[in-house]
């Protein structure tokens, strides 16, 4: 049980680790491009 535990954690933390990392990208794209309402 605490194994299946640590590993639903370790799920959820790279779950939200692919998002941040998807987001910034997003945001730097958005930045390059001069589209400013991403980054107010």
């Amino acid at each position: 049980m605490n194994n299946n535990n640590q590993q639903r954690l370790q799920v959820v933390a790279n779950h939200r680790a692919n998002i941040q990392r998807i987001l910034q990208h997003r945001l730097e794209v958005a930045r390059a491009k001069g589209d400013q309402t991403l980054s107010s």
